[in-house]
């Protein structure tokens, strides 16, 4: 069998093929057997893995491995460079000079924090990259997707979190296959590989990817715990938007919603105050039915969506998005927009659009954006 190089590149991106998958994945799974590897015997695990698909050549691909040690160094295999990087748990709003200066964020804007507290900034994590720390593996997709690739089995559940900054937008696939997509300022917590139940903690907006099917079980429920509710779901795509009012919107499937928040790793569920179906949307305290089901995930799309959106609303959107304070003149909050935005514009791009509707004008003064009524 002829097998390209780079083989741990292309099972990152999914490029692999069938027989190649399973080659990979059956060297992953050495690390089930309970034992456990040094730093050296990991690089030369990489390296024997190469020599079974291209003997006698040398590897070329670029694997990052991190080692949670008492140090939490981090190092590339191929030894071309050893550092460290840490992030914050969310750094206060930038410092601009000019309002031209507010750019579209054009990164994940994310962080991975891990069972011991260690932060690691996304950003800095590249397409093909692969995170090790102590029984998991997790790799970077290509298109930016984070995927845990190998999970050894604990008796303890190991729990991680997803966080985002303004700006913030990136996605997880979970070891079920479900997947979530998290937006600006918001947080998922979940453990690295589920137990007697499909469960994690939601803080913020994310739109999620459920798959029916878990070893083979297709009525094995997922929870979505949130502060104030609990969604439980099975095969579906929903979004949740723990922000303001708890929104959950419904696109494909079924979800039914408890009358009480919940924690994780507790059988805490409450009962289901309303069951939801598609094209659905609840939110304080109502359930409506609405035609275009699309705008309540514009921002996993790109884009601002401003139909039914008031200049109020939207400049809380504009303010999560760019990092900057906004200040709106009270006469204008209830304005009607309509119409969509994409998100790649820097924000006075987006502010001469509104204008070309509404008479404003904006400034920046100290380091707060202040639209107001340019007739008054």
């Amino acid at each position: 069998m002829k097998i390209e190089k780079d083989i741990l590149q292309r099972y990152s991106n999914g490029k692999c093929s069938e027989e190649e998958k399973q080659l990979v994945e059956a060297w992953f799974n050495d690390f089930d057997n309970g034992q456990s590897f040094s730093d050296a015997q990991l690089d030369s695990m990489v390296a024997s893995l190469d020599d079974k698909v291209r003997p006698g050549s040398r590897r070329s691909s670029v694997v990052l491995w991190m080692g949670i040690t008492a140090a939490a160094v981090i190092t590339f295999v191929v030894g071309i460079n050893i550092f460290r990087y840490t992030s914050t748990v969310d750094s206060p709003l930038g410092t601009f000079t000019d309002v031209n200066a507010i750019k579209a964020p054009t990164t994940a804007h994310a962080s991975l924090i891990l069972e011991d507290q260690s932060e690691y900034d996304l950003d800095k994590l590249q397409s093909g990259d692969t995170l090790k720390a102590q029984k998991y593996l997790m790799t970077r997709l290509e298109n930016g997707e984070l995927k845990y690739i190998h999970i050894a089995s604990t008796s303890v559940p190991v729990y991680h979190k997803l966080r985002t900054k303004s700006g913030g937008n990136v996605s997880l696939q979970f070891e079920d296959g479900s997947r979530i997509w998290l937006n600006a300022y918001s947080e998922v917590t979940y453990p690295t590989q589920f137990a007697a139940r499909r469960e994690v903690a939601l803080e913020g907006e994310g739109y999620f990817e459920i798959a029916s099917i878990y070893h083979g079980k297709e009525k094995q429920p997922f929870l979505v715990r949130g502060q104030k509710e609990t969604i439980q779901v099975l095969g579906t795509k929903f979004n949740a938007n723990f922000k303001n009012g708890n929104q959950v919107a419904l696109l494909e499937g079924k979800v039914a919603l408890s009358n009480q928040g919940s924690s994780l790793a507790t059988k805490t569920e409450g009962s289901a105050k309303v069951v939801m179906q598609p094209n659905q949307v609840f939110g304080d305290g109502k359930l409506i039915t609405v035609e275009h089901i699309e705008k309540y995930i514009d921002w996993k799309d790109g884009l601002f969506n401003l139909e039914d959106l008031t200049l109020g609303q939207f400049v809380t959107k504009l303010s999560d998005w760019y990092g900057v304070a906004i200040q709106l003149a009270p006469e204008l909050k209830d304005r009607q927009l309509y119409g969509e935005v994409s998100r790649k514009k820097n924000l006075v791009d987006v502010l001469d659009l509104v204008a070309k509707v509404y008479p404003i004008r904006y400034e920046l003064k100290n380091n707060v954006v202040i639209i107001t009524d340019s007739k008054q």
